[in-house]
């Protein structure tokens, strides 16, 4: 109880800080294909420290609570962040997208922005990058670090990561998915309702429906193993979304597993502080 009480009364006294001082990025443009816009935040900070990407969820955008309130909380540390909105095949996307709308993205279109902003951020600073992923945004800088290893990113951070084919994170269903192989196997690109994830519905081509569970255990089981810097997954005791047996064994991946207690999949209320001091300690660590 004192310790809970602690960590509220600090978490005041940060707010009040961003409050008091309050804390605003920079809008950047990023053109990522020939008719489509990426936008993102830039806070600008110490620029002897270095300059760090976080990424968003499933379907979400750099706006969602959980990524703005972690690239605020740094930036008043000193810290250079980046706070990019995968396009999802959506010029200018603002908004999140619901499971409804029409989705024409894949997880290899994701990774190629990733790489575009990246890019963008090499160019911004000679500084070391850290690269910072919440729930499916930390599969995406997986399977992209995986794939594009860099000699200036140091460390990659995951948060509350799950995967695709988790039950309690997953509802797609053994027939979704068979129906998509068989329409992938007879050229069919056209679209169709499939579940993934949290969406009951979701229309989309096979092919790009199919790039999504690929992104299973097994394969991030190799993302991870390909990657050479050092790596950290902090994940809440009480979050639903995740498989915590999973996780827990990819501590012998290469990987620091850090617990949070009673924490659920967005880190809010007092939990926000947790995530923010562990965060703070991990870019600290030489």
């Amino acid at each position: 109880m004192f310790s809970s009480t602690i960590k509220i009364i600090s978490l005041l006294f940060l707010l009040l800080s961003i409050f008091i001082n309050p804390v605003s990025g920079e809008p950047v443009n990023l053109k990522v294909s020939n008719n489509i816009t990426a936008v993102a935040e830039f806070y600008p900070g110490d620029k002897n420290k270095p300059y760090i990407l976080i990424l968003h969820g499933f379907l979400l955008n750099h706006n969602f609570p959980t990524i703005r309130r972690l690239a605020e909380s740094l930036n008043q540390s000193g810290y250079n962040v980046l706070t990019p909105s995968l396009s999802l095949g959506i010029s200018q996307r603002k908004k999140s997208l619901a499971c409804e709308a029409i989705h024409t993205h894949s997880a290899e279109k994701d990774i190629q922005e990733i790489a575009l902003w990246t890019k963008w951020l090499q160019k911004k600073s000679a500084k070391d990058i850290i690269l910072i992923g919440h729930s499916v945004g930390a599969i995406h800088l997986a399977y992209y670090l995986s794939q594009h290893p860099s000699s200036t990113v140091k460390k990659i951070i995951f948060i509350a990561m799950p995967n695709f084919n988790y039950s309690s994170f997953s509802k797609q269903t053994s027939e979704s998915q068979n129906k998509a192989e068989q329409l992938f196997a007879n050229n069919d690109f056209t679209l169709h309702n499939f579940k993934l994830a949290y969406c009951e519905q979701y229309p989309s081509n096979a092919e790009n429906y199919l790039s999504y569970l690929h992104l299973t255990k097994e394969n991030i089981h190799q993302f991870i193993n390909k990657i050479s810097v050092p790596q950290f997954l902090i994940k809440g005791s009480t979050d639903k979304r995740i498989d915590h047996q999973w996780i827990d064994k990819l501590a012998h991946h290469n990987i620091n597993v850090i617990n949070v207690d009673s924490a659920n999949h967005f880190f809010d209320y007092e939990h926000e502080f947790d995530l923010l001091d562990i965060t703070e300690d991990i870019l600290n660590e030489k």
